[in-house]
């Protein structure tokens, strides 16, 4: 969905892109609370969900500093950021490793390492982030994008950024009786820079495991 958003976007398709938007954050809100509710909960889904997130931020960003909407140091800032934390976190994912440190066992999720909390600033500048960008969409539709709280908010938003660079709450997972069962616990934001990238690596997923995950829900 979020190509098709960014395609309404560049061609200044703003309603469209805007419904789709919404009906894009209603329909990852239901899943989000019918997993949690009926603990439906699957691996294969703990990478999808913030994976789809990340690339519709970005789509976002990008698709709204091409028309002009976004201003492009805010939207640099965003998108610096989402890198400079993956990178982090990718660092922070092979620091805790436990040997043997191995391609294979770095990309496998059901390998424990750091638990990755975001931290409270992290968590706000996510939601700021967020409402800047449903603004954005939705004072170019209904003609308050010039607005001085948009002004406030863009502001706002550059400053949390800013702030948040470079922080990461990293504690070391709790010791379980049975290893295998351990996962990589990555919450919210940062757990979406390793999903990413897991999807933009191709890693194969087995089988069972895929089969398992479709049979859960």
């Amino acid at each position: 969905m979020s190509p098709v958003i960014g395609y309404f976007i560049v061609t200044n398709s703003f309603s469209s892109a805007l419904y789709l938007l919404l009906i894009a954050g209603f329909t990852d809100f239901l899943d989000g609370y019918i997993a949690r509710k009926f603990n439906m909960k699957t691996s294969w889904g703990s990478v999808l969900d913030p994976a789809a997130d990340k690339i519709l931020m970005t789509t976002l960003a990008v698709s709204l500093m091409y028309s002009n909407i976004l201003p492009l140091g805010i939207g640099g800032l965003i998108i610096g950021r989402d890198v400079f934390l993956m990178l982090r976190t990718f660092y922070k994912r092979y620091e805790s490793l436990e040997p043997p440190k191995t391609w294979q066992r770095y990309w496998d999720v059901n390998t424990s390492t750091a638990e990755i909390k975001p931290t409270a600033i992290s968590k706000v500048n996510t939601f700021l982030q967020l409402s800047l960008m449903f603004f954005s969409l939705t004072g170019t539709v209904y003609g308050f994008a010039d607005h001085f709280l948009m002004d406030c908010l863009r502001y706002t938003v550059a400053a949390t950024t800013i702030i948040s660079f470079g922080q990461l709450d990293t504690r070391p997972v709790l010791e379980r009786k049975d290893a295998s069962e351990d996962t990589l616990k990555m919450e919210e934001y940062e757990n979406g820079h390793l999903a990413l990238v897991k999807l933009l690596a191709f890693e194969p997923i087995a089988l069972e495991d895929f089969a398992t995950s479709i049979m859960a829900e």
